[in-house]
């Protein structure tokens, strides 16, 4: 196809509120397309740890976690070093996916309009990520926060991981 489909780069940059210049530096490569703006580990202060290896037993564990999460999240916003912010649910999907919590994002309401408020004032989106199909329910209030926030840019993911999971 070489002429014909041009093929653009993207990168998924988690963390870059850690390394702000390094992000900076990373994201304005001439080739760079498209960049997923991500939060997969706690904040140094918490730890640093991926949030897949957190033991989650309980809420308070869940918790605690979520408000780490969107500190992230909220640093993450504020930076100029991507297009759209990713997989806004991702702990969930070990909480309760996972380890069987049943934790809402609730009580995360305002933080999370905040966040959007932010990414849409920036002119960027946000990814919604199915978890390869796991978790598009669990978007739908994510989604309505986003819209009334008055956000209209979205990107769909499946964090395919394998060519089976492509889309779902």
């Amino acid at each position: 196809f070489a002429g014909r489909l041009p093929i653009r780069m993207g990168l998924e940059l988690g963390e870059p509120w850690e390394a702000p210049q390094e992000a900076a530096r990373i994201v304005s490569h001439p080739e760079l397309d498209f960049v997923i703006g991500s939060v997969h580990n706690q904040g140094r202060a918490a730890g640093g740890v991926d949030f897949y290896y957190i033991d989650y037993r309980g809420e308070e564990a869940c918790y605690t976690a979520l408000d780490d999460y969107f500190s992230c999240m909220e640093a993450l916003a504020a930076l100029d070093c991507y297009d759209v912010l990713g997989h806004v649910i991702y702990p969930l999907r070990y909480m309760n996916g996972r380890d069987g919590n049943h934790v809402t994002l609730d009580r995360y309401t305002e933080r999370i309009r905040s966040i959007f408020r932010t990414v849409i004032a920036k002119g960027k989106g946000i990814e919604v990520n199915t978890c390869r199909g796991r978790s598009v329910e669990d978007w739908r209030s994510i989604l309505a926060l986003y819209r009334s926030c008055g956000g209209t840019l979205v990107t769909l993911g499946s964090d395919a991981h394998s060519p089976g999971d492509v889309a779902k």
